[in-house]
Protein backbone atom coordinates (compact mmCIF):
# COMPACT_ATOMS: atom_id res chain seq x y z
CA UNK A 1 0.00 0.00 0.00
CA UNK A 2 1.18 3.52 -0.81
CA UNK A 3 -0.04 7.00 0.07
CA UNK A 4 -2.80 8.29 -2.23
CA UNK A 5 -0.94 11.63 -2.46
CA UNK A 6 1.96 9.83 -4.17
CA UNK A 7 -0.35 8.57 -6.92
CA UNK A 8 -2.27 11.81 -7.34
CA UNK A 9 0.99 13.65 -8.20
CA UNK A 10 1.55 11.51 -11.31
CA UNK A 11 0.32 12.73 -14.69
CA UNK A 12 -1.23 9.33 -15.48
CA UNK A 13 -3.45 9.60 -12.38
CA UNK A 14 -4.56 13.21 -12.92
CA UNK A 15 -8.34 13.30 -13.18
CA UNK A 16 -8.95 9.84 -11.75
CA UNK A 17 -11.80 9.94 -9.23
CA UNK A 18 -10.68 9.93 -5.56
CA UNK A 19 -12.24 6.49 -5.02
CA UNK A 20 -10.21 5.08 -7.94
CA UNK A 21 -7.00 6.60 -6.54
CA UNK A 22 -7.72 5.03 -3.16
CA UNK A 23 -8.31 1.62 -4.76
CA UNK A 24 -5.04 1.86 -6.68
CA UNK A 25 -3.11 3.00 -3.60
CA UNK A 26 -4.27 0.00 -1.54
CA UNK A 27 -2.90 -2.50 -4.06
CA UNK A 28 0.26 -0.58 -5.05
CA UNK A 29 3.84 -1.08 -3.95
CA UNK A 30 7.09 0.82 -4.51
CA UNK A 31 10.23 -0.52 -6.16
CA UNK A 32 13.63 1.01 -6.89
CA UNK A 33 15.29 0.10 -10.18
CA UNK A 34 19.04 0.65 -10.56
CA UNK A 35 20.43 2.52 -13.56
CA UNK A 36 21.15 0.03 -16.35
CA UNK A 37 18.77 -2.58 -14.90
CA UNK A 38 16.25 -4.18 -17.26
CA UNK A 39 12.72 -4.01 -15.82
CA UNK A 40 11.24 -6.34 -18.44
CA UNK A 41 12.29 -7.81 -21.78
CA UNK A 42 10.55 -7.86 -25.12
CA UNK A 43 8.60 -11.10 -25.51
CA UNK A 44 8.68 -11.93 -21.79
CA UNK A 45 5.54 -12.20 -19.70
CA UNK A 46 4.91 -9.38 -17.25
CA UNK A 47 2.10 -9.54 -14.73
CA UNK A 48 2.43 -6.03 -13.27
CA UNK A 49 1.77 -2.54 -14.52
CA UNK A 50 4.25 0.19 -13.55
CA UNK A 51 3.99 3.94 -13.08
CA UNK A 52 7.29 5.83 -13.12
CA UNK A 53 7.57 8.05 -10.05
CA UNK A 54 11.16 9.22 -10.59
CA UNK A 55 13.83 8.41 -13.14
CA UNK A 56 13.84 7.52 -16.81
CA UNK A 57 13.51 4.34 -18.87
CA UNK A 58 14.22 3.52 -22.50
CA UNK A 59 11.88 1.30 -24.45
CA UNK A 60 13.69 -0.54 -27.19
CA UNK A 61 12.74 -3.21 -29.66
CA UNK A 62 14.50 -5.71 -31.88
CA UNK A 63 14.29 -4.57 -35.50
CA UNK A 64 15.80 -7.28 -37.70
CA UNK A 65 17.73 -5.01 -40.06
CA UNK A 66 18.76 -2.50 -37.39
CA UNK A 67 19.29 -4.63 -34.28
CA UNK A 68 17.98 -3.10 -31.04
CA UNK A 69 16.42 0.31 -31.59
CA UNK A 70 15.32 2.74 -28.88
CA UNK A 71 11.74 3.65 -29.62
CA UNK A 72 10.91 5.92 -26.72
CA UNK A 73 11.97 7.28 -23.34
CA UNK A 74 9.46 7.05 -20.50
CA UNK A 75 9.72 9.31 -17.46
CA UNK A 76 7.92 10.44 -14.31
CA UNK A 77 4.16 10.04 -14.33
CA UNK A 78 4.19 7.68 -17.29
CA UNK A 79 3.11 4.09 -17.67
CA UNK A 80 5.14 0.94 -18.35
CA UNK A 81 3.94 -2.62 -19.14
CA UNK A 82 0.37 -1.64 -19.99
CA UNK A 83 -0.21 -5.07 -21.58
CA UNK A 84 -0.44 -6.52 -18.06
CA UNK A 85 -3.70 -4.64 -17.55
CA UNK A 86 -5.22 -6.45 -20.52
CA UNK A 87 -4.13 -9.85 -19.25
CA UNK A 88 -1.89 -10.28 -22.27
CA UNK A 89 1.37 -9.75 -20.49
CA UNK A 90 3.79 -10.44 -23.34
CA UNK A 91 5.93 -7.31 -23.59
CA UNK A 92 6.32 -5.56 -26.94
CA UNK A 93 9.58 -3.82 -25.96
CA UNK A 94 12.42 -4.00 -23.43
CA UNK A 95 12.39 -1.39 -20.64
CA UNK A 96 15.77 -0.40 -19.19
CA UNK A 97 16.36 2.19 -16.47
CA UNK A 98 18.65 4.96 -17.70
CA UNK A 99 19.22 6.11 -14.13
CA UNK A 100 18.13 4.98 -10.70
CA UNK A 101 14.34 5.11 -10.80
CA UNK A 102 11.41 4.59 -8.47
CA UNK A 103 8.31 2.92 -9.80
CA UNK A 104 4.86 2.21 -8.44
CA UNK A 105 3.96 -1.44 -9.01
CA UNK A 106 0.31 -2.35 -9.63
CA UNK A 107 -0.55 -6.08 -9.83
CA UNK A 108 -2.31 -6.76 -13.14
CA UNK A 109 -4.55 -9.52 -11.75
CA UNK A 110 -5.91 -7.25 -9.00
CA UNK A 111 -6.43 -4.40 -11.47
CA UNK A 112 -8.35 -6.64 -13.88
CA UNK A 113 -10.51 -8.02 -11.04
CA UNK A 114 -11.31 -4.53 -9.79
CA UNK A 115 -12.20 -3.37 -13.33
CA UNK A 116 -14.56 -6.36 -13.66
CA UNK A 117 -16.23 -5.79 -10.27
CA UNK A 118 -16.37 -1.97 -10.32
CA UNK A 119 -17.26 -0.80 -13.83
CA UNK A 120 -16.94 2.90 -12.94
CA UNK A 121 -13.37 2.26 -11.78
CA UNK A 122 -12.71 0.14 -14.88
CA UNK A 123 -14.01 2.83 -17.21
CA UNK A 124 -11.91 5.54 -15.53
CA UNK A 125 -8.77 3.42 -15.60
CA UNK A 126 -9.23 2.25 -19.20
CA UNK A 127 -9.95 5.82 -20.33
CA UNK A 128 -6.68 6.97 -18.74
CA UNK A 129 -4.89 4.02 -20.34
CA UNK A 130 -6.31 4.92 -23.78
CA UNK A 131 -5.16 8.53 -23.40
CA UNK A 132 -1.68 7.42 -22.31
CA UNK A 133 -1.40 4.98 -25.22
CA UNK A 134 -2.56 7.63 -27.69
CA UNK A 135 0.23 9.95 -26.48
CA UNK A 136 2.72 7.08 -26.61
CA UNK A 137 1.70 6.22 -30.17
CA UNK A 138 2.12 9.84 -31.27
CA UNK A 139 5.55 10.10 -29.60
CA UNK A 140 6.66 6.85 -31.24
CA UNK A 141 5.42 8.01 -34.63
CA UNK A 142 7.29 11.31 -34.33
CA UNK A 143 10.45 9.48 -33.24
CA UNK A 144 10.24 7.12 -36.21
CA UNK A 145 9.60 9.98 -38.63
CA UNK A 146 12.72 11.67 -37.27
CA UNK A 147 14.69 8.47 -37.90
CA UNK A 148 13.83 8.64 -41.59
CA UNK A 149 14.47 12.37 -42.05
CA UNK A 150 16.92 13.09 -44.86
CA UNK A 151 20.47 13.99 -43.94
CA UNK A 152 22.77 16.31 -45.91
CA UNK A 153 24.54 13.41 -47.62
CA UNK A 154 21.38 11.73 -48.92
CA UNK A 155 19.28 14.71 -50.03
CA UNK A 156 18.19 14.43 -53.63
CA UNK A 157 19.16 16.84 -56.38
CA UNK A 158 21.92 17.34 -58.87
CA UNK A 159 25.38 18.39 -57.77
CA UNK A 160 26.81 21.64 -59.11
Amino acid sequence: MIDVALLSELSFAKGLPPRALESLATMAGLQTVAGGEVLFREGALCQDLYLVQTGLFTLDSQISAEGRVTILEVGPGELLAWSALLGEGSMTATATAIEESRIIVLPGDKLRTLCHVDHDFGYSLMRHLAIALSKRLLATRLHLLGSFAPTDHNKGGASR
